[in-house]
């Protein structure tokens, strides 16, 4: 597995289209699928980042338009986790 950087986040999944998966304990998790690959990200871990911004059911956004902070990133084919940024 390959752990990624934030700027290796950005320039590799900058302009994929997330959608909105769920919310627990001040974490928004979003998910997509790129190039084969599952894309699972979450954001937030604070009280603060909730009021960043507004997420309904189906909502989508590209990684670069979400105003908050990257807690995890993992990237999944065939089963298994190839690359992931852990913040």
């Amino acid at each position: 597995m390959k752990k990624l950087t934030l700027k290796e986040v950005y320039s590799k999944y900058g302009n994929v289209e997330f959608e909105f998966n769920s919310y627990y304990k001040f974490r928004f998790t979003f998910r997509a699928n790129f190039g084969g690959k599952g894309i699972l990200v979450d954001f937030g871990g604070s009280g603060d980042d909730i009021y960043k911004f507004e997420v309904m059911s189906g909502c989508k956004e590209k990684l670069n338009a979400i105003d908050c902070e990257i807690v995890l990133l993992s990237v999944i084919e065939n089963g298994e986790m190839v690359e992931q940024y852990i913040n």
